[in-house]
């Protein structure tokens, strides 16, 4: 015999639960593992304790409010492992029972048995004692709920409520957190950019001047990176027109909080429908721009739109990139203005009269 639980009468019921469990969960043969209770014993103390030693290399005291004494509960004082015995001591407690009112031991594991994560811990003992290779084979979350679960089945009572409350606050709070995650992901309040467009667009218009290429901007559900919105330009583009062969879209920054662009890179997704790439050979294109107070501009480096992908597109204020442009004066402590500016290829007479969509704008 390799495991021996020793345990009251009253604990008969988890005893069977738990040598379920070792079977189960660590894979022991159930002829390997025994079970002894008070009731059962015919054996003085004395001639027990040394029979069980050397039967059992492993054994293992359940311990309750039914039990009287700590070196009672289950076998009696006399049947206390000596720190030098072959046998490995472990004590499992029930009923809320404190590890403090056991005598410290260096061969005894003590755990609190309504605890699926103590039991692990237990198991891995057991398991690594009797070189059980393929022990605690399953996933750790579904270990705990696989242990909460037999421990609920197998104790009646108040116990048995109180663990079958812990299984359900466990798959609660489980529950909880993948909805949160859910939402986090669809509705993202931080870090998938400064400017979502889920309830707003963020003041963003166009030139009122006409002929325009924008034609019209709003919030769309048609197509998002992150969440379920975006902001969708509905375009007019014609690369035989100056004047619509180049659209601009923004948004005045002194209506956000606190914000300080100099020296910092700022970020923006679009996506554009394969016709809104025009001419294969000439595509069409982005650019990030800002503008300080006094209206001078700094333009970000040019960035070809790729058939139906989100596009990053990228300007750091104050610092020149290649291909781009500054306005001399420009000031990059004094930026009020950020926009995104849509243009037809060079040397490109293309048309393209449709949507494109951005979104995920950070800084």
């Amino acid at each position: 015999m390799k495991v021996l639980v020793a345990h009251s009468v009253q604990d008969a019921e988890f005893a069977g639960t738990f040598l379920t469990l070792l079977c189960d969960v660590i894979g022991l043969d159930a002829a390997d593992i025994g079970s002894s209770s008070p009731a059962h014993a015919a054996d003085p103390p004395s001639a027990r304790a040394v029979s069980l030693a050397a039967r059992a290399p492993v054994t293992i005291k359940i311990l309750s409010k039914y039990s009287n004494q700590p070196q009672s509960r289950g076998l009696g004082g006399a049947e206390e492992p000596e720190a030098s015995s072959p046998a490995f001591v472990a004590t499992v407690l029930l009923d809320g029972l404190s590890a403090k009112r056991l005598p410290a031991s260096q061969g005894r594991v003590t755990v609190d048995g309504s605890s699926s994560f103590a039991l692990e811990e237990l198991f891995g003992h057991i398991a690594g004692r009797l070189e059980v290779s393929h022990a605690l084979d399953l996933p750790p979350h579904r270990k705990r709920i696989e242990a909460l679960a037999a421990l609920a089945r197998g104790r009646s009572g108040q116990h048995g409520a109180a663990l079958r409350a812990r299984l359900a606050t466990l798959l609660g709070a489980t529950a909880v957190l993948v909805t949160l995650a859910t939402y986090a992901w669809l509705y993202p309040p931080w870090g998938h950019g400064r400017l979502e467009f889920e309830d707003e667009a963020h003041g963003f218009s166009s030139s009122s001047e006409k002929p325009s290429a924008v034609v019209g901007l709003d919030r769309s559900d048609s197509m998002a990176r992150r969440g379920r919105h975006s902001l969708e330009l509905e375009l007019d583009l014609d690369g035989s027109k100056p004047e619509l062969a180049s659209a601009e879209v923004w948004m005045d920054l002194r209506q956000q909080p606190n914000v300080e662009l100099a020296h910092h890179k700022v970020s923006a997704w679009v996506y554009a429908p394969a016709q809104a790439v025009g001419d294969p050979e000439h595509p069409n294109g982005f650019q990030l721009f800002v503008k300080d107070e006094h209206w001078r501009s700094q333009y970000g480096a040019w960035v070809n739109a790729v058939p139906d992908e989100w596009t990053l597109v990228e300007l750091v204020v104050g610092e020149a990139s290649d291909p781009g442009s500054t306005d001399a004066g420009f000031d990059a402590t004094l930026v009020t203005t950020l926009g995104l500016k849509i243009s037809v290829g060079g040397g490109s007479n293309a048309i393209y009269t449709g949507p494109i969509y951005v979104d995920s704008i950070d800084w």
